[in-house]
């Protein structure tokens, strides 16, 4: 039932389209078409909207006895459905139609469009007065709430200094043993903060030390990746940064990149192979962009840097 709701909302709308282009023949046929949808939906309110661009439209073409029609039709349904925003429309329009021509009935249609822009106001009225009770009366509560709190809070603090005196009578009782105590704890707690901060120093450079075997076992491959070394090492990738950020100053990810320079670096000046060689060793298979990254780690491309440390 929502699509063919959904077209005849668009027919509607078109019509409004063709109705401003004063297309009125094709405008006329998409009311039509809507209107027939939603009286065959049951869709009354949205009959009521298409029933007044109706008429409107034939206001527009001079068709006055079709627009009373669909102005009549309107406001039947809208009564019906006790809408009073849409009737106070409605007898508006139908108050415009015969103003200049049948006063009388012009008159007519006035006092009920008056009369029901009055009911809506005094409706609306209503409502504000109901709300402003509702409001006042909750501001009421909470005054009495509020203050049946401060009551309670007087008592609190009164018993609260009685138990804060009998506190300080039991800590004066027990302060000597309490520090003796925390001295003992905290030599004790001393120690064992050393033990642990030695075990995690050791686990830490093991860490650092297989995640240094694994890179340069992979070194050749063009992307390392840190879901695999934290799969390899079984560690999580936040703890991984953290530690490699915390030893080496760097993310996993460039310290993938120093490993590879450093590698680079060295085949550079110790080995002949061709740059070209040593990039797609070191996990680099564009040639320009292992130089680039190259120059912004050593000042110079590496060509350059060869000739330079080979004398």
């Amino acid at each position: 039932s929502g699509a063919p709701l959904k077209m005849a909302r668009r027919q509607s709308q078109m019509g409004d389209v063709l109705f401003a282009m004063k297309q009125m023949p094709e405008a006329e046929q998409q009311y039509l078409t809507s209107l027939h949808t939603t009286e065959a939906m049951g869709e009354r309110f949205s009959t009521v909207i298409t029933c007044k661009q109706l008429a409107d439209l034939y206001v527009e073409m001079g068709q006055k006895d079709k627009a009373e029609s669909y102005y009549a039709k309107g406001l039947a349904i809208a009564e019906e459905t006790g809408n009073k925003p849409q009737q106070q429309q409605l007898t508006q329009k139908l108050y415009e139609l015969f103003k200049g021509h049948d006063d009388k009935q012009a008159l007519q249609w006035l006092e009920h469009s008056t009369m029901l822009k009055d009911s809506i106001w005094n409706e609306h009225l209503e409502e504000l007065l109901s709300d402003y009770q509702i409001k006042h009366e909750t501001i009421e509560k909470n005054n009495v709430i509020e203050k049946q709190k401060h009551e309670i809070r007087k008592r609190n603090i009164a018993l609260a200094i009685a138990l804060l005196v009998l506190v300080a009578m039991a800590i004066n009782i027990l302060f000597i043993k309490i520090i003796h105590r925390e001295r003992k704890d905290r030599i004790k707690a001393e120690e064992q903060v050393e033990m642990l901060e030695k075990s995690m120093n050791e686990r830490n450079v093991k860490l650092i030390n297989d995640l240094t075997d694994y890179i340069l076992l992979h070194m050749d491959e063009k992307a390392i990746t840190n879901e695999e070394i934290c799969k390899h090492l079984c560690v999580s990738n936040t703890n991984l940064n953290q530690q490699v950020n915390r030893m080496k100053g760097c993310s996993i990810q460039g310290y993938v990149q120093q490993l590879r320079m450093e590698k680079a670096e060295r085949l550079l000046r110790t080995s002949e192979k061709t740059v070209s060689e040593i990039a797609m060793q070191c996990g680099y298979e564009d040639i320009s962009y292992f130089s680039r990254v190259f120059k912004q780690r050593y000042g110079v491309a590496p060509t350059k840097y060869r000739q330079d440390a080979k004398g």
